[in-house]
């Protein structure tokens, strides 16, 4: 790929970048990988690999919470059973 290859490239990257879809911007680059000079195909593979990393640990993290807080629920209402059941107002 030229220079001038090159500066249409990131221009039109930019561009969907800031207009486009995620996916448009992913067709975009998907179609020149293999014409890109390897050391910008390496840094987009990794910034790629980062962010899925990244949205992962996220999820992960939301997950953990939402575990803990029905954990947290359970043991309160495990608490109250047995308030109620030593002032004997079950059955």
């Amino acid at each position: 790929m030229t220079k001038e290859e090159l500066g249409t490239f990131y221009d039109k990257l930019a561009e969907l970048t800031e207009h486009g879809t995620e996916g448009e911007v992913r067709a975009y680059i998907s179609g020149h990988l293999s014409r890109l000079p390897e050391n910008v195909r390496n840094e987009i593979l990794f910034n790629t690999l980062f962010t899925a990393v990244q949205t992962e640990a996220e999820q992960g993290s939301a997950v953990a919470g939402v575990l803990e807080e029905g954990l947290d629920m359970i043991d309160a209402l495990e608490q109250a059973k047995t308030k109620i059941e030593q002032e004997g107002l079950t059955e």
